[in-house]
């Protein structure tokens, strides 16, 4: 198990270890919502150049996350299972950052 933490929020940006994107810049956020589907809450993250980010995972990643989209989801989100924050309160520490 991996002791560092699953979410880090920091000057650069954020990064979830969930997605295995790597750190996603404030500047290529454009805007956040929250979602839920059968009972699990989570923030979309629409970036700026989503493709980029993408191409950072595996094929089969990437096709499973662009599915989270023709839901009318962003393909990139952080599941809030785990994480001790509630999911308006880590969207205004994400808001308070975005460039």
């Amino acid at each position: 198990m991996d002791p560092r933490p699953r979410l880090v929020l920091d000057d650069d940006g954020l990064e979830d270890r969930n997605n295995g994107m790597g750190v996603i810049a404030w500047e290529d956020i454009a805007r956040i919502s929250d979602g839920e589907a059968n009972g699990a809450v989570f923030i979309n993250l629409f970036v700026r150049n989503e493709e980029e980010y993408l191409s950072r995972v595996s094929n089969l990643k990437r096709k499973t996350l662009q599915l989270n989209k023709k839901l009318g989801y962003s393909s990139i989100t952080i599941a809030m299972a785990g994480i001790k924050l509630g999911a308006d309160e880590l969207m205004r520490m994400i808001r308070a950052r975005m460039r």
